[in-house]
């Protein structure tokens, strides 16, 4: 991404920034910290197990009707404003498979128009109805 290693953690860890790609967002940053992320009148909850600013951020996430799984955020310096950033979510379910990894790509594209914006990049739910189908694809051939 061509945004600097700090830009892009203050994206993924600062509420204010969090809330304009993502969704509400409180977080206590340490190991073993606190982690609310709400979807509308859903509150997840989750556990941090690695916060090592500004390179990795990951915590469990448990959502009603899911086996729990571990988000990952990795995030290199590759230039002085180019950043590497790996998301993995695992292990995950083979139902839910390909509703996540459209919706991280949902999401990681709306963290890339927060950034360019610094405003509300607005969930485009026709766009992520258009990446379900090539996952979908992809892990049938698998």
């Amino acid at each position: 991404m061509p945004y600097t290693i700090d830009d892009l953690w203050k994206a993924l860890v600062d509420p204010d920034a969090v809330r304009q790609w993502f969704g509400a967002w409180s977080i206590d940053p340490q190991e073993g910290g606190d982690i609310q992320l709400g979807f509308g009148e859903t509150i997840v909850p989750r556990s941090i197990r690695t916060i090592s600013p500004p390179h990795t951020l990951a915590y469990t996430w448990e959502q009603d009707g899911e086996a729990p799984s571990l988000v990952q955020y990795d995030l290199l310096r590759v230039g002085d404003s180019q950043t590497l950033l790996t998301v993995s979510q695992e292990p995950l379910e083979a139902r839910i498979t390909v509703d996540v990894a459209a919706g991280w790509h949902s999401m990681m594209d709306r963290l890339s128009t927060y950034l360019v914006t610094r405003t509300l990049a607005a969930q485009d739910k026709d766009g992520w109805a258009q990446l379900y189908a090539p996952y979908e694809a992809k892990l049938a051939s698998a």
